[in-house]
């Protein structure tokens, strides 16, 4: 199993208001490197992508807990099974922590080879969350 935990990001918005973005995976597409990704699909439980050069990624709503957890796991049409909860901490009652943990059913010999990349990637949907509410 391989786990990643993203860096901790300060939001400018209330745990409810990002637990209410980020519950809506028809906003995750906000998060993604848009020169990356292709054939984007979403409904507001469940969204499917493919990253340029790699595989097609699956994510649906597994649960919630209004307003700190979003929890997702993949779907069949993803290369791995992996769960990614999104914790919301309140800071005050206009900004948040949040950050992002990862874990895969992933060999030792892949994990050397994805770890890194993967780890970049969710970081880079933190700081994609943290630009989101910076521009509002």
């Amino acid at each position: 199993m391989t786990s990643i935990q993203t860096d901790k990001k300060i939001i400018a918005a209330s745990a409810e208001t990002v637990f209410n973005f980020l519950v809506d995976l028809n906003n995750f597409n906000q998060l993604l490197p848009q020169d990356k990704v292709e054939k984007w699909q979403s409904t507001s439980d469940q969204c499917s992508f493919s990253i340029k050069k790699m595989a097609a990624i699956g994510l649906k709503l597994q649960g919630s807990e209004a307003p700190k957890l979003v929890h997702l796991v993949s779907t069949d049409i993803s290369p791995i099974k992996f769960d990614l909860k999104c914790v919301i901490n309140p800071v005050s009652d206009v900004t948040c922590e949040a950050y992002m943990d990862f874990e895969g059913d992933i060999n030792m010999f892949m994990e050397m080879v994805v770890k890194a990349p993967l780890t970049q990637f969710f970081n880079y949907n933190m700081h994609k969350l943290q630009e989101v509410f910076q521009a509002k």
